[in-house]
């Protein structure tokens, strides 16, 4: 991914948490489907608002693995 590719999807991540894009979503204890997962910060979004389970789906291998990464590093760090 290029830089300034990252440095457009931090500012949308920032804005995701933020402004609370999805706040409109019922996601508390429940299961979400969430295609087209990218990076994952969507994924932590939801679980950070009491999704019970999130299943990201997301076909770009570099976005996966770097998803992947993420949400390891988010459940290391809540276990903190």
């Amino acid at each position: 991914m290029a830089l300034n590719s990252m440095v457009v999807k931090r500012s949308k991540t920032l804005h995701l948490f933020l402004k609370e894009d999805y706040r409109f979503l019922p996601v508390r204890n429940k299961v979400v489907v969430y295609i087209g997962a990218g990076i994952g910060d969507s994924s932590i979004y939801f679980v950070s608002h009491g999704a019970k389970k999130v299943l990201a789906l997301e076909p770009d291998t570099m976005r996966f693995e770097f998803a992947k990464k993420i949400s390891q590093l988010t459940i290391f760090l809540i276990r903190l």
